[in-house]
């Protein structure tokens, strides 16, 4: 048996692989889902690669797939800024799914996960800051577990905000 490994295209990675490897019944490390039919078995990794088509991918470790992948998911949503949004997207989220996390309810400040994790650990979190009339409502993506991700009264004052008018529909 072998560590897994995964193909991926490092260059334009959008936090998937390709394919991975697998090992045959006679020890040989093959690539998933390339059965190739003038051999008659899936290709080697060195024989996948060497394909003109496949020329732009490359063979990582699990743990070089799975940095790469952190890195991806940190771009794609942790450092995404805090969002503003409607009253009415705020509610939205509240009722599309049960709550997760809900903190606050009837404070200065209340808190909820999505349910849905977005990918992995990272969920998106909705707030309302203040209460109605001059309420205030927010989004950002946060990593469970990692409380400096997470949407605060402090980390809202100190971040740039995007205006709900761009971002309603941001989270389907």
């Amino acid at each position: 048996m072998h560590d897994m490994q995964w193909i991926v295209d490092r260059n334009n990675f959008q936090g998937y692989a390709h394919t991975h490897t697998t090992t045959d019944a006679e020890g040989v490390v093959r690539v998933a889902y390339s059965r190739c039919p003038e051999r008659g078995r899936l290709l080697t990794p060195e024989e996948y690669l060497a394909l003109p088509e496949k020329q732009h991918l490359e063979l990582l470790t699990d743990d070089e797939f799975n940095a790469l992948l952190m890195a991806w998911e940190k771009k794609q949503y942790l450092d995404k800024p805090i969002q503003e949004i409607s009253a009415e997207r705020f509610w939205e989220l509240l009722e599309v799914l049960p709550p997760e996390n809900w903190t606050g309810l009837n404070t200065l400040f209340e808190r909820f996960n999505l349910s849905e994790r977005q990918t992995g650990n990272i969920v998106l979190q909705v707030c309302r800051w203040g209460f109605e009339p001059e309420a205030r409502y927010f989004t950002k993506y946060a990593e469970l577990g990692k409380l400096d991700t997470y949407l605060t009264p402090a980390r809202i004052k100190a971040s740039p905000i995007e205006s709900k008018s761009e971002l309603e529909n941001d989270h389907e």
